[in-house]
């Protein structure tokens, strides 16, 4: 299916009495492969959500509440009938495997209906085909919350050097836009924070948007020196290094 998208977005046929037959064969081929992936999504579905969605629930209502089923259905009806119900709606919404099931079924109505290109969100699914995958993303989020407080502690940082540049003079952060005119970068407190944070990060450095100067001018150049390393010390060498090593 994504070798015909492939085909599809990337190569254009010659001009001639068979193009409007690729176009038609091309159409064809998503349509047929695209019902097929979508038959194939809803049957997997339907045998997960049957086979193992009443397990799953049973456990974890019993888990949540102490009752197995024989002992819910011996309870008066209006005593578990809205937990139940609240319940179910929580573990079929916490279930990945469910969701992950009906989103590739929505892909695939929308690559139907809308666009292919939908199709392509089914290439996701290898992370539950591969076990080494699961490892892989297991280990990031077992460091999850370390991972965000490192990264707000960055935000945080990253700000204080918008404000120091802001507040020192914010007409320095220019970025080059040869043969237009320069772009400010730092018009007010929020671009300034926005572009150090995008920029910054995303060059390793924050002299990329400032505009050069001679040593002639020893305030300022003495100010950018400072500035400039003091950010690729603190922000990229050891921030990033932390949040990598997590």
């Amino acid at each position: 299916q994504n070798a015909v998208i492939i085909l599809r977005f990337s190569w254009e046929p010659p001009h001639g009495s068979h193009l409007e037959g690729l176009i038609l064969f091309e159409n064809y081929a998503n349509t047929v492969m695209g019902s097929l992936q979508l038959l194939a999504c809803i049957v997997v579905f339907l045998i997960y959500a049957i086979q193992k969605g009443p397990l799953r629930l049973q456990r974890d209502f019993k888990e949540a509440t102490g009752y197995d089923l024989e002992e819910l259905c011996a309870l008066p009806l209006e005593k578990w009938r809205l937990s139940y119900v609240l319940l179910l709606v929580y573990y079929t919404m916490s279930d990945t495997q469910l969701l992950l099931g009906a989103s590739l079924i929505l892909s695939s109505v929308l690559g139907l209906t809308l666009s292919p290109l939908w199709f392509s969100t089914h290439l996701l699914d290898v992370v539950n085909k591969s076990a080494d995958l699961q490892n892989v993303f297991m280990a990031v989020t077992l460091n999850g919350r370390s991972i965000a407080m490192t990264a707000l502690f960055g935000a945080i940082i990253i700000y204080l050097f918008a404000v120091v540049g802001y507040a020192t003079d914010g007409s320095i952060f220019m970025l080059g836009n040869f043969p237009d005119p320069d772009v400010p970068m730092c018009t007010n407190l929020l671009s300034c924070f926005l572009n150090a944070l995008n920029e910054g990060l995303r060059s390793g450095d924050i002299g990329s948007f400032m505009s050069p100067t001679t040593v002639d001018d020893v305030g300022g150049y003495a100010f950018r020196f400072a500035y400039q390393f003091a950010f690729w010390a603190i922000v990229i060498t050891i921030l990033l290094n932390v949040i990598f090593g997590i």
